[in-house]
Order: C-alpha cells, then sequence, then structure tokens
C-alpha cells in the first residue's frame, strides 16, 4: 500500500481543513489529526519526527520579518495529514498530498511561512523524506 504523511502547521481548525481535503482523487483515503494525538504510528515514523527537522519556507514577501532561519523539529508541527491507496506509488500518493497542502496553504497561511514535511512510507515499510 502506498502511503504519505503531509506534517504542517496552519491557523486553520482541523475542521476547516477537513472540508478542504479532495475526494475521488486517485481513490486516496485521508486522515487528518492533530500532531499531538496522533496514535498508532510506528517506531521508525516516530524516530523521524523526534529526529528530523525542516527549515520553514518563507515567501519572498515576508523574508524581511523573519528574524530566523532556524530549523524546526517536525513533531512540532501542529497536523498530521496521511494519505493512501493501496494500488498508486509512493511518489503519486506524495505529489498529491503536497497539492493538497499547497492548497491548505494558499487558503489559509499565506501570511506566514510554510512550514511542512512530507514523508513517504515505501512498500518494504521504510520511511522517506520529500523536499517540497
Amino acid at each position: 500500500m502506498a502511503k504519505a504523511y503531509a506534517l504542517f502547521d496552519s491557523v486553520a481548525s482541523k475542521e476547516e481543513l477537513a472540508k478542504e481535503l479532495p475526494t475521488n482523487i486517485l481513490n486516496l483515503e485521508f486522515l487528518l489529526t492533530e500532531t499531538r494525538e496522533a496514535k498508532n504510528l510506528d517506531q521508525d515514523l516516530l524516530n523521524i519526527l523526534n529526529e528530523q527537522k525542516i527549515y520553514q519556507i518563507i515567501p519572498s514577501r515576508l523574508k524581511h520579518l523573519m528574524a530566523t532561519d532556524e530549523s524546526i523539529p517536525i513533531k512540532y508541527l501542529k497536523y498530521i495529514l496521511e494519505a493512501n491507496n493501496p494500488s498508486a506509488t509512493v511518489e503519486t500518493v506524495v505529489d498529491c498530498l503536497t497539492e493538497t497542502a499547497n492548497i491548505i496553504y494558499q487558503k489559509y497561511d499565506l501570511d506566514r511561512p510554510f512550514n511542512i514535511a512530507i514523508i513517504g512510507q515505501e512498500l518494504d515499510g521504510s520511511y522517506s523524506i520529500f523536499e517540497e
């Protein structure tokens, strides 16, 4: 099964975000949770969340407002959006998930840095971090 996770920040509520999830795109199934409430994550994924960091994507119009470009631990991002499809490739699921996260950012968070991590789960169960 192809599976991927987008971890991101947003000022939108979980209910608002749930309304933005696409339907009927490659038969993807989505699950949106707040990171602090996430359950049933396997140990390898938890290790990535606890150990890896991202750098904010700062729109050029906001760079003058940002005091630092320090990295952020992935575990501090507010939401986890999981997408899966038993017949798609990991790359396809990652692409759809990235597009969905971009739509959410465009609607709710344009005046903020884009904090996002995309993690794909390979067929062998290993994980890869995809660059935005």
